[in-house]
């Protein structure tokens, strides 16, 4: 799971570990208005992750 947060001009991405958050983490996320998102079912590498995370954001504000 990825969490997003967008304001203004800003995104801000966080992008867990393999094995996930840990509770206080998402407890700090969605205290910080981040909106978890799930790329697929599958648990990615942090690398594949961040790229992934990156086209879509792209593909969206260039289509919007």
């Amino acid at each position: 799971i990825s969490y997003l947060n967008s304001s203004s001009r800003e995104i801000w991405i966080c992008i867990g570990p393999e094995g996930g958050f840990t509770d206080e983490e998402i407890w700090w996320a969605k205290q910080n208005r981040f909106i978890p998102v799930s790329l697929s079912p599958y648990i990615l590498r942090s690398e594949t992750a961040a790229v992934a995370v990156l086209s879509i954001v792209h593909a969206y504000y260039n289509c919007h």
